[in-house]
């Protein structure tokens, strides 16, 4: 268990070190970041378009990073959703969630879920189908988002 100290001394030192890639830097049609505002914290999302495009109306998958409830960024996944966009002909949507000490749980899985009803209002403006939404990420990431559902 951290200590809200450790918690912050943990992160610090691990927005210090270098993170290389594994996926490079694949080119998209479009990538949008967007602030939205959620009763927990500004928030914000990056929305990344495939290259080729076979549909009016994408499909979209909401990711949300992993760091131990503690750290890293969304940024930490821009190589990976830019992949995913590519790869699934989907829409990916990146959240910078809000994390540990600062914001306690519950607070990442409310965040997340009004997260996901703003995607679900703004299908339009996304240019996204919003009966086809999928959710996921990498370890805390993918726990928010397994409490999510």
């Amino acid at each position: 268990m951290f200590t809200y100290a450790g918690a912050k001394l943990l992160r610090y030192f691990s927005n210090q070190s270098k993170k290389t890639p594994m996926l490079s830097m694949e080119p998209v049609s479009a990538k949008k970041d967007i602030m939205i505002e959620t009763s927990v914290k500004q928030t914000m999302i990056s929305c990344y378009y495939p290259l080729q495009a076979d549909t009016k109306r994408f499909p979209v998958y909401m990711n949300l990073h992993g760091g131990a409830f503690i750290m890293n960024s969304k940024e930490m996944d821009d190589p990976y959703c830019r992949y995913l966009a590519n790869q699934t002909g989907c829409v990916v949507i990146n959240v910078d969630y809000a994390k540990a000490p600062e914001y306690s749980f519950p607070k990442p899985i409310e965040q997340s879920y009004e997260i996901l009803h703003w995607i679900k209002e703004n299908a339009d403006e996304l240019n996204i189908d919003p009966e086809k939404i999928t959710v996921g990420g990498q370890s805390s990431g993918a726990n928010i988002m397994a409490a999510l559902c």
